[in-house]
């Protein structure tokens, strides 16, 4: 009887291949976040201590954690604001609620943050940056999730 040997190279270059690619897809949110808050910090109103990289990066990770949280606490929030009847009126109001609670989130986390510290202003555009990034979000979720459905919807 001979023994055949397994062959694990296939599995092996898949797996790092799948390992690239959520590492490609992981940075591509940590750049756009990285580089808005390196932007932010060049602004006189706004001060980020800059440590390493490394503390840089993870300061930037902890920033995600807290924003992806206030982002989801916003949304649950501003759920029941979609249910008025005048659709234009439901996003305008919605919009500006979820602006309002960046200003608040922003406001907050300077506050408590011992490497952010920003002016009034600086608040003012941390807030923008994170409004920003929502709308682009909810953008990029229309296009990637709603719009694709509602075209498998419609019957030709």
């Amino acid at each position: 009887m001979s023994k055949k040997r397994k062959n694990y190279s296939d599995s092996i270059i898949s797996l790092i291949l799948v390992a690239i690619l959520c590492l490609v897809i992981l940075s591509i949110p940590v750049s756009i976040f990285f580089f808005g808050l390196k932007f932010l910090n060049s602004l006189p109103e706004v001060n980020i201590e800059n440590g390493g990289f490394i503390e840089n990066l993870w300061f930037t990770l902890n920033f995600i954690g807290y924003v992806t949280a206030f982002f989801l606490v916003a949304e649950l929030l501003s759920k029941n604001l979609n249910e008025i009847k005048n659709k234009f009126l439901s996003t305008v109001v919605k919009y500006a609620f979820t602006f309002t609670l960046c200003w608040l989130f922003a406001t907050i986390y300077t506050l408590f943050s011992e490497k952010l510290s920003a002016s009034n202003l600086g608040v003012l555009y941390i807030a923008k940056f994170l409004f920003v990034l929502g709308i682009i979000v909810e953008i990029l979720y229309f296009f990637v999730y709603q719009l694709p459905n509602k075209k498998s919807n419609l019957k030709i």
